[in-house]
């Protein structure tokens, strides 16, 4: 007795028979709808996601963001000092590159020991370029 696809009922070739319990057809079906029901999955995961950076926003704005959500903001580009969300001075921009930059001293370069000096933060505004300076 041949066997048949489990979905349509269509006898199944020997060769399908080894590959699985449906014919090609109705298992592109199934692939199709599994891949447009992770797709849909995908999209509410980033819509949720996207709440929540945005809830994340506005509470650093106010100063009420715990410090996970301020760790979080810090690693998407946003500027955060004293607990509070800091925007460029120059363009009002709130999202910024951030860069370690070594501070010489002339003594230090004299003696070819500039290495050692301490740095400094810098971060620069992704809209107008303008750099902010922070000793650590």
């Amino acid at each position: 007795m041949a066997k048949t696809c489990a979905e349509c009922g269509k006898p199944l070739s020997f060769f399908q028979r080894l590959g699985s319990s449906t014919c090609p057809k109705c298992q592109a079906e199934a692939d199709r709808k599994q891949a447009a029901a992770a797709e849909a999955e995908a999209e509410v995961h980033a819509r949720l996601e996207q709440e929540a950076a945005e809830k994340r926003y506005a509470a650093a704005l106010l100063g009420e963001a715990s410090q996970d959500d301020l760790r979080r903001l810090e690693s998407d580009g946003y500027l955060i000092a004293g607990e509070r969300l800091i925007r460029c001075p120059v363009c009002g921009h709130d999202k910024f590159d951030q860069q370690r930059t070594l501070m010489n001293t002339s003594a230090a370069t004299l003696f070819n020991v500039a290495w050692v000096s301490g740095g400094a933060d810098t971060r620069i505004c992704r809209r107008c370029t303008h750099v902010m300076w922070f000793a650590r």
